[in-house]
């Protein structure tokens, strides 16, 4: 049974239509009746009405103020527009406000039904869209939940055939992940508190909630193609899921483009929120200690990128005869063990293009625990396994994914050329073996390291000598070559001039 809001400033028109309405159309009833604009908005706040039947001119609020408010509200009804005028101004205003039909005084019987069916008609196709909707919702939310719980068998064809089917296509995606191990304010559940997050600053995207481990959350943020999505500032929603609980954690992944790119954003949350736990100071590092500490978290990272498991695992008995016995420091050790995940978290993704794998899993998942560890032995012990398992998985995997590497170094290179940079400096950054990546990287790019880098910088050098009055010795400078006659010589070598008289040609 349909609702019907029935509105005329005229009583014996309002009589007609509470009459004739259930009689053309036995699935509706006249759920309310309006004698002016006023009385029919307050009609559209109070009743839930699915159809409205309207004269377009009536005191205190027009037809098309009530059909603007009706397309506003939640219910979204149905609206049929009825005037005296037969202007074409009303009929195009009420088309833009997605009017269903726009019928002329006196009102036709057989009209007046077909509009009605008409909006019958709209309503329950949307209901069936609705319907789909919510089952498409729930098929991704089935595909999140199993990428969660097993993503090395994830097969994330089935998402994208489910996506497709709804006929969607995202171009924004963003991941993030909720931690919160306490009561939240009265009455709401963790995952209600991400909902009305989301709801408040993911308005324009589809919103999933997933539970991934006792308190600890995933949520995803998909916004469609074509609707204008702005992320949040995520310092701000991360105070405001502190406003539920002080001891809550929320991080936020980067906007990414693709649905593809969803393995990316999900590793980049959980690293962020392994920051947010690295990142806290501890009060407690005795400054006398607080050098050697770091000299071993140091000695540890630099064994990793060496793919040293054996001096890796030195490091960490460093460790533990630092803190051994010393259960004051726990918070100390935990920090440390912290930031050192984080930076093996980065080394994996930067040698894995896909950035998602169980080492990364592993790690996250210690941090997200870390409180089902109450001793520092028992956080090293677990620590210096996956120490040794990371080393060993960037040796073996070095060689798979060299491409990638590769391309990511020729990119930090177009950005940061003007800096002083060594194939060296770029290899500890990348976390890989110098004397291995140089041959490598011939074999990927084209050219050596050196011979890239030097080109790049004399490219950018030809663009300021033909855009700017800069000298010389400034550009070469600027470029990174502090050697002006060095660099005159490269650029005569490379452009078969001197960069003064290519100056003079690309000025002439």
């Amino acid at each position: 049974m349909y609702k019907v809001l029935a509105a005329d400033d005229e009583v014996w028109i309002r009589r007609w239509l509470e009459k004739t309405i259930p009689e053309v159309m036995p699935d509706c009833r006249v759920a309310a009746v309006a004698e002016d604009g006023e009385a029919a908005l307050r009609a559209l706040r109070e009743e839930e009405i699915d159809i409205v039947v309207s004269d377009i001119r009536m005191p205190m609020a027009t037809g098309l103020e009530i059909a603007l408010a009706a397309g506003k509200s939640e219910k979204r009804p149905k609206v049929i527009l009825v005037s005296g005028y037969d202007e074409f101004g009303y009929a195009k205003q009420a088309i833009d406000l997605n009017v269903v039909s726009y019928l002329l005084k006196p009102i036709d019987k057989q009209e007046l039904q077909q509009a009605l069916q008409r909006a019958a008609a709209e309503i329950r196709q949307e209901e069936a869209q609705a319907g789909s909707a919510e089952l498409v919702q729930a098929a991704i939310l089935k595909y999140l939940q199993n990428y969660l719980q097993q993503p090395e068998e994830y097969t994330f064809q089935e998402l994208a055939r489910a996506v497709k089917s709804a006929g969607k296509r995202y171009e924004a995606v963003y991941a993030g992940v909720f931690q919160c191990d306490i009561s939240l304010e009265k009455g709401a559940t963790p995952a209600q508190v991400i909902d009305r997050l989301l709801e408040r600053h993911f308005a324009a995207c589809d919103r999933f909630v997933v539970l991934e481990d006792n308190m600890n959350y995933v949520f995803f943020a998909l916004g469609e193609e074509g609707k204008k999505v702005v992320g949040p500032d995520p310092r701000l929603l991360r105070a405001e899921a502190q406003q539920a609980s002080p001891k809550c954690r929320l991080e936020l992944s980067g906007r990414y483009g693709r649905l593809a790119d969803l393995p990316a954003a999900v590793a980049q949350a959980r690293g962020r929120l392994i920051e947010s736990y690295a990142g806290e100071k501890s009060a407690a590092v005795v400054d006398t200690s607080r050098g050697r500490i770091l000299a071993i978290r140091s000695s540890i990272l630099l064994a990793v990128k060496a793919h040293n498991p054996g001096e890796a695992e030195h490091g960490v008995q460093l460790l533990r005869e630092m803190f051994s016995g010393r259960n004051s420091h726990f918070d100390d050790c935990r920090y440390i063990l912290f930031s050192l995940i984080s930076e093996m978290i980065r080394l994996i993704a930067d040698a894995d293009g896909s950035f998602m794998n169980q080492y990364i899993g592993r790690g996250y998942e210690f941090c997200v625990k870390i409180n089902h560890y109450h001793n520092v032995p028992a956080m090293l012990d677990w620590f210096a396994g996956y120490v040794r398992q990371v080393a060993e998985y960037l040796e073996k995997n070095q060689s798979f994914n060299v491409s990638h590497i590769a391309v990511r170094v020729r990119n930090y290179m177009l950005e940061h050329y003007a800096e002083d940079i060594s194939l060296a400096d770029i290899c500890d950054k990348f976390g890989i073996n110098a004397s291995y990546f140089s041959k490598k990287f011939k074999e990927e790019i084209g050219m050596n390291f050196v011979d890239l880098l030097t080109s790049i910088r004399l490219d950018a050098a030809a663009q300021l000598l033909l855009n700017t009055r800069n000298s010389v010795a400034q550009i070469s400078k600027s470029v990174g070559i502090n050697d002006a006659k060095y660099f005159s010589k490269l650029f005569h070598n490379s452009y078969g001039m001197n960069p003064t008289q290519y100056r003079e040609r690309g000025a002439g």
